[in-house]
């Protein structure tokens, strides 16, 4: 089966992007960088995370608060 090529401008793009990424989460203290995997790479809930990290579900949730602020912050160059 053929696989339809993306345009090498958008192979870069992502290139870039999963770069930018792995930069920013680099740069987060490691309960924000945990949290924020969790949460938005691996789709747990916030309850599975408190469990698993063994946090109130409040603190976890202020924890992502301030990880998505983070990594808003930390990719507006890549924009």
């Amino acid at each position: 089966m053929h696989r339809p090529t993306r345009p090498p401008e958008r192979v870069a793009e992502a290139h870039s992007r999963e770069d930018a990424v792995d930069r920013a989460l680099s740069a987060l203290p490691v309960d924000q960088r945990r949290c924020w995997v969790m949460k938005e790479v691996l789709e747990y809930r916030y309850e599975d995370i408190a469990e698993e990290l063994g946090l109130p579900t409040s603190t976890v949730r202020g924890i992502l608060s301030r990880a998505r602020k983070n990594m808003i912050r930390l990719m507006e160059g890549w924009r």
